[in-house]
């Protein structure tokens, strides 16, 4: 399946234009089906700085915006990954990823909404990719208000990583939007 990069104002498009691997360590990850322990692995292997890969076919005013950033952190212990989109921006969001016993990796994120979210990994049979599904949320009424749904997390065998999330208004997916990230340089 061909993915589209697709520039956006939503709420995930803004944040979850976002994650990967260290250079080498995609190639490992792109080839295996990820379950919460090796997708944990996977995520603290992002520990550094990102930013969005520029579009091929980008417009000539998209392609001179500056490109958005992405920070990854592992903290507590190795048991938690923290994700900052945009840091120092208006629209700075964070989102947390951790395992919940043995087979049960976490997403919630803490959105510029004012809303948090928070996904359960769901079993892929797909190497080198974590899905996150809406499981529960505050300070949002998934039935009504505007939310972070649905995060893919697709590890590329070149070191970079793409970010497809999906926006739900009025209990409807508003669509999908893929941004690729690569490491800062």
């Amino acid at each position: 399946m061909a993915a589209t990069i697709v520039r956006g104002t939503s709420c995930f498009a803004v944040l979850f234009t976002l994650l990967l691997l260290a250079p080498g360590a995609a190639n490992a990850d792109d080839t295996k089906i990820l379950d919460a322990t090796t997708g944990f692995e996977s995520l603290k292997r992002l520990a550094g700085s990102w930013e969005e890969a520029p579009a091929k076919n980008a417009s000539k005013d998209e392609s001179s915006a500056p490109p958005r950033t992405l920070d990854f952190k592992v903290t507590s212990n190795d048991s938690l990954v923290l994700a900052t989109f945009y840091p120092g921006g208006e629209t700075e969001m964070i989102s947390a990823f951790y395992v919940d016993g043995d087979d049960d990796l976490i997403h919630t994120h803490y959105c510029f909404l004012q809303n948090q979210p928070t996904m359960r990994l769901q079993k892929s049979e797909e190497p080198g990719v974590l899905k996150f599904d809406f499981a529960s949320g505050t300070n949002l009424d998934p039935k009504v208000d505007r939310h972070f749904h649905t995060l893919t997390i697709r590890f590329l065998s070149d070191g970079r990583f793409a970010f497809v999330t999906e926006d739900w208004d009025d209990g409807e997916s508003t669509g999908e939007v893929t941004t690729v990230y690569e490491r800062k340089k």
